[in-house]
């Protein structure tokens, strides 16, 4: 499975900062090429996850877990701040707990 999940959040952040700093210096080409590509780009990555996911058997859960970074660390315990994407939770139509 394919996990491109920090791309897809990363991409427009970073046309935004793009766009912020250095928007009033840039062509109206530019100024779209940047946001569209960001967002574009944004939509394909989560596309190849999401079809990646489709791809798994369904004993897996169709589940997404990234590690982004360890903040806190002690002897055997560790606080983790982790991206969860889940198929099965959002794709559902009833209300019952993931």
């Amino acid at each position: 499975m394919t996990n491109l999940t920090v791309y897809v959040l990363l991409l427009p952040l970073l046309g935004f900062i793009i766009l912020g700093l250095t928007g009033r210096a840039m062509t109206r080409t530019a100024i779209l090429t940047v946001a569209l590509g960001a967002c574009g780009l944004a939509f394909f990555f989560a596309a190849i996850s999401f079809f990646s996911m489709l791809g798994t058997s369904p004993v897996t859960a169709r589940f997404s877990d990234q590690l982004l970074y360890t903040w806190v660390a002690s002897g055997t315990t560790s606080g983790t701040t982790p991206l969860i994407i889940s198929l099965a939770c959002s794709s559902t139509h009833f209300r019952r707990p993931c």
